[in-house]
Formats: C-alpha cells, sequence, structure tokens
C-alpha cells in the first residue's frame, strides 16, 4: 500500500491552519501553490495541517449537518436530541446519533454519514456535507493518525 502524502490532501483544506518548524499560516488559493512548491523542494521538511477529529464536533455543527441533511432546522428542545454511542468493548465513543423522534442521523467518527426517517433510507446529497466537515477543518482521512496532521484539540488554549 502506498504511503500517503500531505500533497494528495492539501488542496481540500483551504482555509485551514497549518504550521512548519518555524512558520504557521492558513491554507489559501494564493499560498497553496507556494506550500506545493516548498513540499516537492524539501524546503518544508516538517509541515501539518491543524486538523479536528470528528469527535470535536460541537452541538452546533451537528445541527448544521441535520440541516444539510434534512433540509430542516433540528430542534432538540422539543422532541430531538443526541446521543454518544460506545462500542461495548472499547469504552470509547464512536459515532453521534442524531434523533427527531422520526428522523435519525448518525456521523461515524470514520467519516461515514448516515440517515433514516422512519426507520427507511434517507437520501440526501453527501458531497455538502463532506464540504461542510472540511470547512470547519476536520479530519476525514485520517491525516492526524498517518503524523500529516495536528490534532487541534490537543494544542495548548
Amino acid at each position: 500500500m502506498e504511503k500517503i502524502k500531505i500533497e494528495d490532501y492539501l488542496h481540500l483544506y483551504l482555509g485551514c491552519k497549518f504550521v512548519t518548524g518555524n512558520s504557521q499560516g492558513e491554507v489559501n488559493s494564493r499560498k497553496i501553490t507556494v506550500i506545493y512548491g516548498m513540499l516537492s523542494d524539501k524546503i518544508y521538511n516538517n509541515f501539518w495541517l491543524v486538523l479536528r477529529p470528528l469527535s470535536d464536533m460541537t452541538e452546533e455543527e451537528r445541527a448544521d449537518i441535520w440541516d444539510i441533511v434534512f433540509k430542516k432546522i433540528f430542534v432538540p428542545r422539543y422532541s430531538g436530541r443526541t446521543v454518544f454511542i460506545v462500542k461495548s468493548k472499547k469504552k470509547e465513543i464512536s459515532r453521534w446519533v442524531m434523533n427527531s423522534g422520526v428522523e435519525r442521523l448518525g456521523i461515524e467518527f470514520n467519516g461515514d454519514v448516515w440517515a433514516d426517517s422512519d426507520l427507511h433510507k434517507w437520501d440526501f446529497n453527501p458531497h455538502e456535507v463532506t464540504k461542510y466537515l472540511l470547512s470547519k477543518s476536520f479530519d476525514l482521512f485520517g491525516l492526524i493518525e498517518a503524523g500529516l496532521a495536528i490534532d487541534k484539540t490537543k494544542l495548548p488554549k
């Protein structure tokens, strides 16, 4: 299996923060060509995106995804709720599940998103969800685990 490279994912994270051995900045349309060149020429020996794991998603961000999927507002104060599903053997949270009573939305920490209404699969545009998650600097490709990104939640405030 070929080793993943940051160059293969960099263009997906426009607007995302990055750090190098001696500087930091934001990936944008003006800098991205320079960054690719510096990575190619090995000028950046240490380059990391600053990303968030999906487990860091806020209630507001989960509600935004609900709005994208179901095209209506998630209103937890009436009937909706969010639960955390725990893998029984690992004792760690593996996904968010939002429930309005009829509709359910699952956001798996591996990046999968699913939805149903009255236990029937709900069709939605997954590209809209992916675009939203990338705009919020979520790690959808395992870049933190691969050592190509820094977990924003572990940085000092």
